[in-house]
């Protein structure tokens, strides 16, 4: 494929596409840009669940890279996609470095959108666009986990600003939509109503037409590190993390999706096996 490189910036893109037979997924599209990569699905659970990993070869995202994602799931597909590290988000000089995600799950399908966590590096430029179309009846659990500095090197997120776009919508209705503007040591990373300090946070939402206010109480009975905030809107459940660590924050949401899984995806929990690498 070709390649658009110009004074160091990458465009990269990846378009997948999935379909059922019967009771299997099968994968209908994949197309790819630039420096992204889907690896070799994988069927732990037999063929109606299609595991993938998305693959960023480049290992970080720079100053005015672009990069995008778009899944489509039809009827009744299953998929659950994960990455196999960190994203790390480099300083800049002031160009900013964008990633655009589009998720469509049609009616039946079911969708697992798991990756690792993002580091931002002191000095980042960020802007991460979620564009997610629901059909009535899917079923949806994602999660983003977020550290601001590199913890483990002692270096804190003193420059730069992170910006964050959700949208989930069904037809032409919007059923939340989210914008958050971060600026390195400004009011929201102080604040209690914001992130207290904490250099990680994370969010998880989950969508079922079926969903109950049992399973709001499920998750805020999860004994977890750090510190949870769970809230139900009609069909959303949506949770909020924040504490010191980026494996205490991946162990918080992957527990919370493994509590919720059976409930709202109707299958038992499966990890992906590269989690356990």
């Amino acid at each position: 494929m070709i390649v658009s490189r110009a004074a160091d910036v990458w465009t990269a893109e990846l378009e997948l596409g999935y379909d059922s037979d019967g009771a299997r997924t099968v994968p209908a599209l994949r197309r790819h840009l630039g420096p992204l990569r889907i690896q070799k699905g994988l069927l732990p659970e037999g063929p109606a669940v299609w595991h993938q990993i998305i693959v960023h070869p480049p290992g970080g995202i720079a100053a005015g890279d672009q990069l995008s994602v778009s899944v489509d799931l039809a009827a009744r597909a299953h998929v659950l996609i994960t990455t196999p590290g960190a994203g790390k988000w480099y300083r800049s000089s002031g160009l900013p470095a964008l990633q655009k995600t589009r998720l469509v799950v049609g009616a039946g399908a079911s969708l697992e959108w798991l990756p690792m966590e993002n580091i931002f590096f002191t000095g980042a430029q960020a802007k991460l666009e979620y564009d997610i179309e629901l059909a009535p009846d899917a079923r949806f659990i994602s999660f983003d986990l977020n550290c601001l500095g590199r913890i483990a090197g002692n270096q804190a997120f003193e420059r730069g600003v992170i910006r964050w776009a959700t949208t989930l919508h069904q037809a032409d209705q919007v059923i939340f939509s989210e914008r958050m503007h971060l600026p390195a040591a400004g009011v929201l990373q102080r604040s209690p109503a914001g992130l207290a300090g904490q250099p990680v946070f994370g969010t998880l939402i989950a969508y079922a037409a079926a969903m109950n206010d049992d399973w709001v109480t499920q998750v805020r009975t999860l004994k977890l590190p750090g510190e949870l905030a769970v809230t139900r809107i009609k069909h959303l459940l949506i949770a909020r993390w924040r504490g010191p660590h980026s494996d205490e924050g991946l162990f918080a949401l992957r527990s919370i999706w493994a509590s919720l899984r059976p409930e709202i995806i109707g299958r038992p929990v499966c990890y992906p096996r590269i989690w356990s690498t």
